[in-house]
């Protein structure tokens, strides 16, 4: 009897050891080959169709991955990144984090559904609580063209968008997020809260083409009441240079001037 649960034991163990080498096998092949690849994202396609859907793939999982376009549903926004490079690092996923070391695009137009038409309330407005199972890091992202369009027909189009933040839980830390609207180009720093009153402390800076000088702006607290400051250094020849102080409370829809001064 001791020597056939002695059997069994063996037998279990190597059936076990079998079964982990061949998964890290064929976890080797879906990460590591452009066949493995094309057969992980057409079952992505097949069992998420209005999730996520990759097409014209090219390269490694593992990263550089190549694709035509990739469609990503999250409710009624739709996100579509034309001509993507993909390089990231998937053993990251042990700890729980998904970095994107780069990605790259020539356009991304993201579709959000048309603004409801609400009733005015008198509660500070709240919001809902995105929370990310896993840490999301962007080292760089580089987007000639972002195009954001609404049901209505409202299109918004910024141009050379460069980021590097990360996702955290419930909070975004924007190490940098640069780009051009029109004549005006931008830079972004700091850190936004989703959840409850969306507490947030950002910092912008503005510029714009072929003209001197430069505006700073600065927001902390929450998103229906927070602190602003705003400094700028205009220069517009043949007038003298001056310089516009200003800070207050508000938000989107009402702002408050405290002091100002030129």
């Amino acid at each position: 009897m001791r020597q056939l649960f002695s059997h069994l034991g063996r037998s279990l163990w190597l059936a076990l050891l079998t079964a982990s080498v061949m998964l890290f096998l064929a976890a080797l092949w879906v990460t590591n080959s452009g066949s493995g690849a094309r057969w992980g994202l057409e079952q992505v396609n097949r069992h998420w169709p209005e999730l996520l859907r990759i097409e014209g793939a090219r390269g490694k999982l593992a990263g550089p991955l190549n694709f035509d376009s990739l469609q990503l549903s999250t409710g009624k926004t739709v996100t579509l990144i034309v001509n993507g490079e993909l390089e990231w690092s998937p053993l990251r996923l042990l700890k729980n984090q998904f970095l994107v070391e780069s990605l790259s695009a020539d356009t991304v137009t993201v579709k959000l559904p048309a603004a409801a038409n609400e009733p005015a309330s008198e509660k500070p407005p709240q919001l809902p609580t995105l929370q990310t199972p896993l840490a999301i890091i962007a080292e760089q992202v580089q987007v000639p063209l972002l195009i954001i369009q609404r049901e209505n027909g409202e299109t918004v189009h910024l141009e050379n968008l460069e980021l590097s933040g990360n996702w955290r839980d419930d909070r975004i830390t924007i190490h940098g997020l640069s780009g051009k609207f029109r004549e005006f180009s931008s830079f972004i720093e700091g850190e936004l809260q989703l959840h409850g009153d969306g507490q947030m402390d950002l910092a912008a800076s503005l510029n714009r083409k072929d003209h001197p000088g430069s505006m700073h702006l600065h927001l902390k607290g929450p998103g229906d009441n927070y602190q602003w400051q705003l400094r700028s250094n205009l220069q517009q020849l043949p007038l003298p240079d001056y310089q516009l102080e200003a800070d207050g409370t508000g938000n989107l829809e009402n702002l408050q001037v405290e002091t100002s001064s030129i």
